[in-house]
């Protein structure tokens, strides 16, 4: 029979129910191809610059270059990767936010602000500015800044000047009396997400004050998370909260939020011990909206597919989490910063490591459903299959395959049975397993470390019945 082998994560509370788990693959539907799913290894990490010795710990793109966040050094990069220093802000650990104008770069970092011409940096010296912004955005001309000393409140820039802040141009997000924890520009629309609700408001062209609320586009989730907002691609992201319960990811739909995250990745959520420190962005790989979202802390990067609607894992080698920390689009690539030293790297589909980014090799996970009869017989398992796109490896590495099983639900597993990818060019190896012995109910679980380009499109498995 052919078993499918292709899924995100979904390990619930319950092994029992379910232990699949996808690892540094992203799964592929497509209902007119020979087969209609398949798992695609996500693109490497390859080392493009390295700026200060420090955490990443935001990036924009401004003009023809990007700028950075080093520790407390702001960088200055080229598109021929080439670096300058152009000035520290005060603090060198924790996420800042990042945005700009026509003609500033603006950065908050949650005890003050700074302004950059792409040339120095400055502090924002304006005794009216909300020094403890942790959040900075930019809409029809005016900076945006939340104020977390005052409650929900948000301030806005005078035009084209996050330099010029009036004390008066303030506004308070009123539906309910909640902490202002984020905000986030999407389709000109300013979201308002507070500690237990969210609130949508657009420019009304208001002569005192600009910005006012949508009618009716409010909902009683708010955020857990200041940096795990994020948008793009016409929707906005973030970790929910409510004053019901929290630990869920939730996706704009319309002008309200909706519940993304599945019960698997909730029960690993209320697993971590700190979530607070979440970071999220949005990016689009081969057609793939991705909504990237990494909890420092607890270790770990799970990816929400807006094509698939599954979740699966990211992570880079001798960690829990991908080793990214933060997001551009810069010059026609994919570029990201490192969460513990300057790397600045391009995640690209012709790396199939992480080695260059200090990361070494990917290890690529797939545990699969359960293989199991109706009425509970037992199988005697003949022959497995891997279906895959062999071949794939190096003129000179034939990539190993390693197949697990287990057969009392995943608490514990076989040997490792190892079987060869295939060497660059042999497109006719077959990955073929027999005799594995018989079991209730079964799960099989395959990994890959070695460098190659790793294409699962199923599995087959012949099984013989046999008493109950």
């Amino acid at each position: 029979m052919r078993i499918p082998f292709i899924g995100g994560t979904s390990n619930q509370r319950s092994v029992s129910v379910s232990s699949q788990r996808t690892v540094n693959m992203i799964p592929e539907l497509d209902p007119t191809a020979k087969f209609q799913a398949a798992l695609y290894q996500r693109p490497g990490l390859a080392t493009w610059s390295i700026g200060a010795s420090k955490e990443v710990r935001g990036s924009i793109v401004f003009g023809d270059n990007l700028y950075t966040v080093n520790g407390e050094t702001v960088n200055k990069f080229g598109t021929d990767a080439s670096v300058s220093t152009i000035g520290t802000i005060g603090t060198s650990t924790g996420p800042v936010s990042m945005s700009s104008n026509l003609s500033q770069i603006c950065i908050v970092d949650g005890t003050n602000g700074y302004t950059s011409d792409g040339a120095t940096v400055a502090v924002i010296s304006d005794s009216d500015f909300p020094d403890t912004a942790t959040r900075v955005d930019y809409l029809d001309g005016y900076g945006i800044f939340n104020d977390p000393a005052n409650n929900g409140r948000f301030y806005i820039s005078s035009l084209n000047d996050f330099t010029a802040i009036d004390g008066t141009d303030f506004a308070t997000a009123q539906r309910d009396p909640d902490a202002l924890v984020a905000h986030v520009v999407n389709n000109r629309e300013l979201w308002l997400l507070g500690a237990v609700s969210t609130e949508v408001w657009y420019n009304s062209g208001a002569a005192d004050f600009p910005f006012q609320p949508i009618d009716q586009a409010f909902s009683e989730w708010g955020c857990a998370a200041t940096h795990s907002a994020a948008a793009g691609a016409g929707s906005v992201f973030w970790l929910g909260a409510s004053n019901i319960g929290g630990n869920i990811v939730m996706m704009s739909q319309g002008l309200q939020g909706v519940r993304v995250s599945d019960h698997s990745l909730e029960d690993a959520i209320e697993g971590y011990a700190t979530i607070s420190d979440a970071i999220g962005w949005v990016m689009q790989e081969r057609g793939h909206i991705l909504y990237v979202l990494t909890f420092p802390t607890a270790d770990a990067t799970w990816v929400f597919d807006m094509n698939t609607g599954l979740w699966h894992e990211w992570k880079s080698f001798g960690v829990g989490r991908f080793r990214a920390n933060t997001y551009s689009f810069f010059n026609g690539e994919h570029t990201m910063g490192d969460f513990e030293n300057g790397n600045i790297f391009q995640f690209r589909p012709d790396a199939s490591t992480d080695a260059t980014a200090g990361g070494g090799n990917m290890e690529r996970i797939r545990t699969d459903k359960f293989v199991s009869a109706d009425d509970r017989e037992r199988l005697f398992h003949r022959r497995f299959e891997l279906e895959v796109e062999p071949g794939t490896g190096t003129a000179t590495v034939d990539p190993q395959v390693v197949l697990q099983w287990s057969d009392d639900n995943g608490h514990t597993w076989s040997n490792e049975h190892w079987r060869g990818l295939g060497k660059l060019g042999e497109y006719n190896k077959r990955l073929v397993w027999r005799s594995l012995g018989r079991s209730r109910n079964r799960i099989y679980r395959v990994k890959v470390t070695d460098e190659c380009n790793l294409k699962i499109i199923g599995g087959s498995l012949i099984v013989d019945r046999g008493t109950p």
